[in-house]
């Protein structure tokens, strides 16, 4: 950042602030976290995706802003295509995380689906590999906009189990 600063000084630097590393339990946490501040302190503006976020911020930034993440309501809309999901009788249930971290609730949501065998969850995303294959799984995995759209139109419920997060975008977009 001071490279960068150093070679245009005329220049303006905008750093968006997603989370915290210690927060979420990943190894390396507290380091992530200081080098975030670091890069904090030189910027002009910081641009936190939450509220949340900004009020848990180990470092006040002198300027910041919350511009929160945005859905693509033409893609995320009840109106169309389905996904072809396996056939299934009983309710569908998606679970959608973008992360391995275990605040995400993946494995939570995966004891689940073990105990409910005559409900189909359909996980969307990244998740461990722990979680281990079953009849009523599906792993759809990391899918663009159009694929994700079209599973959680083909499921009944979405399913969260996520920790710490103010409003999440597959809430926002389930809806």
């Amino acid at each position: 950042v001071r490279l960068w600063r150093w070679r245009h000084p005329q220049g303006r630097i905008v750093h968006r602030a997603d989370g915290w590393a210690s927060l979420y339990g990943r190894r390396a946490g507290r380091v992530r976290d200081q080098e975030q501040v670091r890069v904090m302190r030189a910027a002009d503006v910081v641009v936190f995706q939450s509220a949340w976020a900004s009020n848990r911020s180990p470092y006040t930034p002198r300027v910041s802003r919350v511009i929160h993440n945005p859905v693509d309501l033409v893609a995320f809309s009840p109106v169309g295509p389905l996904a072809p999901l396996p056939p299934w009788e009983g309710p569908r249930v998606a679970v959608v995380a973008w992360s391995l971290n275990i605040k995400k609730g993946g494995l939570r949501a995966h004891r689940l689906a073990l105990g409910y065998p005559e409900v189909q969850f359909v996980f969307c995303g990244r998740f461990d590999a722990q979680i281990q294959a079953a009849p009523n799984i599906v792993r759809a995995g990391m899918l663009d906009t159009g694929a994700l759209a079209a599973t959680l139109r083909a499921c009944d419920v979405l399913l969260t189990f996520a920790e710490d997060e103010a409003c999440p975008n597959h809430v926002l977009e389930a809806l």
